[in-house]
């Protein structure tokens, strides 16, 4: 009888605990998600991922549309070395904890989409070579 009163009592216990837990982490999303930023760690899972290219000077597309938790992949595949930035021309911001990413032929990188909005991005040397990303 009172092994049987132990185990309830414990399941209650590690039950509230769980609940707890989920509950707190409910919240944080939800505040994180309000802010119009969502930490990097917060997406365990990937939505889309966004591809641009750049080809013959030309950004393609010029825009993407995305959600919280997709990505975004640049690929250079010109033979004009990139120094890629975010924000407006000689105004670089920080976006997933990128200010400015040098791409050569062939490579790219992949930011999380983790803050709602819209953004600027372009190449700082070639700055014709510029595009936008809008985060809902």
């Amino acid at each position: 009888m009172k092994s049987s009163i132990l185990r309830v009592t414990l399941f209650c216990f590690v039950a509230v605990i769980f609940a707890a837990a989920i509950g707190y982490g409910s919240v944080q999303l939800y505040s994180q998600l309000q802010s119009g930023k969502v930490n990097a760690d917060t997406c365990h899972n990937k939505g889309t991922n966004h591809l641009v290219v750049i080809k013959n000077g030309t950004l393609s597309p010029t825009h993407v549309d995305g959600h919280l938790c997709d990505t975004l992949t640049v690929t250079n595949t010109d033979d004009v070395l990139r120094y890629m930035a975010f924000g407006r021309h000689d105004e670089h911001v920080a976006y997933d904890g990128v200010t400015e990413k040098t791409v050569s032929k062939d490579q790219s990188f992949t930011i999380t989409m983790n803050q709602a909005g819209n953004f600027k991005f372009h190449d700082h040397l070639h700055d014709e070579v510029a595009g936008t990303f809008t985060v809902e």
